[in-house]
């Protein structure tokens, strides 16, 4: 175990394996929230997030562009550097943005007071904290985010966003694999 707290249903062990060991420098068994803080923080702060493809995703922007998705709320979890983020609120959106590294939220609020916009960033766990964040959004917007998560926690990552999400609110998700 790499982390000293006894494992729940709440917060199960993970292997740690691939990039989060290669980011940790470790293998083994530790809580999903430990291992996420941890690699994405290094990540952020040694500058290898090979997932970010530095553009607000081309799925979004025709969202956006096509008024498939008209301005209003949204949240989004695991923004990371925050493009997206970015993208919908210089298109009129208000946008909640929540990542559990502090290097990516950092990033992103410096990126968005450079460009003269208001996102709400913080630093926080979106499946078992977000206590801060309010509800009723119009959308949740999500790139990436369900498909790290361990298939245990899933189910309480759905329960989060329907809290989230107003009654009609809109579950918009960039998602591969399993």
């Amino acid at each position: 175990m790499l982390c000293g707290f006894p494992f729940t249903s709440r917060d199960p062990g993970v292997d740690v394996r691939g990039w989060a060991a290669d980011m940790l420098g470790k293998r083994g068994r530790a809580h999903y929230t430990c291992v996420c803080r941890s690699a994405n923080e290094k990540s952020y702060r040694i500058g290898h997030v090979p997932w970010d493809i530095a553009r607000p995703h081309p799925a979004l922007k025709q969202l956006v562009e096509t008024g498939r998705m008209s301005v209003g709320t949204v949240f989004e979890p695991g923004p990371g550097l925050g493009d997206n983020a970015l993208y919908l609120a210089s298109h009129g959106f208000r946008v909640t943005a929540v990542d559990i590294a502090p290097a990516a939220v950092d990033t992103l609020r410096a990126r968005a007071a450079s460009m003269g916009l208001g996102i709400e960033v913080y630093v926080g766990e979106v499946v078992f904290g977000l206590d801060s964040v309010r509800s009723g959004f119009d959308y949740v917007f999500e790139r990436s985010f369900l498909q790290t998560l361990p298939p245990v926690i899933r189910p309480r990552y759905v329960e989060r966003l329907e809290r989230l999400l107003k009654p009609g609110g809109v579950y918009v998700g960039i998602i591969r694999g399993p």
